[in-house]
């Protein structure tokens, strides 16, 4: 296992102006856009961009209304329509059943549009957790990463080797289902984080397992062209994971990325304090 060298990192407290060191930043998204990355939130309306740099910015600020929708999961950019596309989980559909939702947004952050993908789920909490966008022959599609193997919950969405990503081809009223993709069985993650593509080259970010996959993508067959490879984020002198809480993945170059971090959780170490509410840079050695 190949592990990923940091480049830069920054509590997001220190990047946002005015921006309370008590407020909550649950970071869920990222997407790296010319000399910024934009950072979304699930427990926040507002967006955060923030100069590419890691470093404070009289750039850096929010976009957005305060009371706009929370909870997104994962953020993409269409360059070609210039919108960015936000994934809402889980919304109830009926008693039993959920779908995930995508509501498109202008360079402000103003909602635009929203709609539902069309994609069942048995549980609120177990539902799409990556997104990104592609353009393939005269038609755009968005690709969902389900967070658990198998697109599900409970005990078998924890049995390894099972991703799965979702695609949807946009039509006249909306999205509608056209493909699975199984991730190699090599992507042997407990969770399934977020996901980007560039240039055909896919990041799977997986936040329990503090890993990124790093695979090819044949658009015209929608497989993967081979296994890939699985890189360790940076550990601790003891081995131990450090960047406990990785939500959100974006590209940056042929071998740089950024991530973002969630605030920790209660229960888990109080060694990955030290990376949560955080951007982090890195790159392939």
């Amino acid at each position: 296992m190949q592990t990923l060298e940091l480049i830069r990192e920054s509590k997001l407290h220190a990047l946002i102006p005015e921006c309370s060191a008590n407020r909550r930043l649950e970071a869920s998204g990222v997407v790296a856009q010319d000399s910024h990355f934009i950072i979304i939130f699930d427990n926040l309306g507002q967006v955060a961009r923030v100069a590419a740099s890691c470093l404070p910015s009289d750039g850096n600020g929010w976009l957005g209304e305060r009371d706009a929708v929370a909870g997104l999961e994962d953020l993409t950019y269409c360059a070609r329509h210039q919108r960015f596309y936000g994934l809402i989980e889980a919304v109830r559909v009926t008693a039993d059943t959920y779908h995930a939702e995508l509501v498109e947004y202008d360079h402000q952050f103003v909602p635009l549009e929203r709609h539902r993908l069309p994609f069942a789920f048995a549980s609120d909490n177990k539902g799409f957790e990556g997104l990104t966008v592609i353009h393939r022959a005269g038609h755009d599609y968005v690709l969902a990463l389900c967070e658990g193997n198998r697109c599900q919950g409970g005990l078998a969405g924890k049995q390894k080797g099972h991703g799965r990503i979702q695609v949807f081809q946009r039509v006249t009223q909306g999205w509608q289902h056209v493909h699975t993709i199984k991730l190699p069985k090599v992507v042997r993650f407990t969770d399934y984080a977020s996901l980007d593509i560039r240039d055909g080259q896919v990041a799977v970010l997986s936040q329990q397992s503090s890993q990124v996959w790093l695979g090819t993508l044949d658009p015209a067959n929608w497989e993967f062209v081979d296994a890939g490879m699985v890189w360790d984020l940076p550990r601790d002198a003891k081995g131990e994971t450090t960047y406990c809480h990785a939500e959100g993945i974006s590209w940056m170059a042929f071998d740089q990325f950024v991530v973002v971090s969630d605030k920790r959780k209660r229960g888990t170490p109080k060694r990955c304090t030290a990376k949560d509410q955080s951007v982090h840079m890195f790159q392939m050695p």
